[in-house]
């Protein structure tokens, strides 16, 4: 199904897709004074340090990716390989113009997804690693809190 598309080698990388995703998707009240992707980053990098300061990135990651994906229309179709292998092995194709829209921004970022499941699983795996846990609140944010910490 991928050559049906005709589409050349669109590999991008997580730090373009973040630092694009800040932006033009990240809201100016969450921005504050920081006004690029690096920016945002370096505040951070001084505001924290060691464990406190890899959870804040972690929520800022994640937090971005959450915003992301809310408002580019393509972004929650966007497939690792290994779904794409089983989309392929299904036999779909896309019925209408707007899948074939959606099918060809998701054959590009493939690689994207893959890195974006990457960078999950390593997350957790620390979280898990340091008795922590990622809690989603009550309006949609994620936090991250210490597991069985017993909340007055």
């Amino acid at each position: 199904m991928q050559e049906y598309f005709l589409i050349g080698n669109y590999k991008k990388n997580l730090q373009k897709f973040f630092s694009d995703g800040y932006k033009n998707y990240y809201p100016v009240k969450k921005k504050e004074q920081h006004f690029t992707f690096d920016e945002k980053f370096t505040a951070i990098e001084q505001h924290y340090n060691g464990v406190d300061q890899l959870y804040a990135i972690f929520e800022f990651i994640i937090d971005l990716y959450s915003e992301i994906e809310s408002q580019n229309k393509f972004v929650s179709s966007y497939v690792t390989s290994k779904k794409f292998k089983q989309i392929e092995k299904s036999g779909w194709i896309p019925e209408n113009d707007d899948d074939t829209e959606i099918w060809k921004e998701t054959i590009k970022h493939i690689s994207l997804a893959d890195q974006y499941e990457a960078l999950l699983k390593r997350l957790n795996y620390s979280l898990d690693k340091t008795n922590h846990k990622l809690n989603e609140l009550d309006n949609g944010s994620k936090s991250i809190v210490e597991k069985n910490r017993i909340e007055i």
